[in-house]
């Protein structure tokens, strides 16, 4: 549920911006990949110092709330100042920040969203029908007959 949370958050907070090609599966990869170094992330991405210190301020005081949350906050932020929030600059700032896995890791999720899905070739499957099918005896072909059922 809070993925749910998470993902109306991200379309509402986002939606002023003028168009943005990141989904929001990319910014659950990031959140969660980011770990320690969403705060180096953001300041590439020209997150403010300022805006940097209330984030990791909120998540210092909310514990459980983690370092996840610090990252997506950051990642909301960006998106939100940013009027054009892309990959192709999310993907700079990562590589500018010496994240250059992360970077790779984004665009591999960019990738195999644009593929279709697969479609299976060869063999039509067929319903495999279950030899064993237990048929119900019925009353008359019951041997056993009980005394309270007359």
């Amino acid at each position: 549920s809070s993925g749910i949370n998470a993902e109306y958050g991200y379309q509402r907070r986002v939606r002023g911006a003028q168009k943005t090609d990141i989904s929001f599966t990319v910014l659950l990869y990031l959140k969660k990949s980011l770990g320690i170094n969403w705060k180096r992330a953001g300041q590439y991405l020209g997150v403010s110092r300022e805006r940097l210190r209330r984030i990791e301020d909120v998540g210092i005081a909310n514990p459980k709330s983690g370092i996840e949350k610090m990252a997506q906050d950051m990642l909301f932020e960006w998106a939100e100042k940013d009027p054009q929030p892309t990959v192709a600059k999310l993907c700079a700032a990562l590589e500018a920040a010496d994240l250059s896995k992360l970077s790779q890791g984004v665009m591999a999720k960019v990738n195999k969203e644009k593929q279709p899905p697969k479609k299976v070739k060869g063999k039509k499957t067929r319903r495999k029908v279950d030899s064993s099918v237990k048929v119900p005896i019925s009353e008359e072909t019951n041997p056993v007959q009980s005394e309270w059922c007359i």
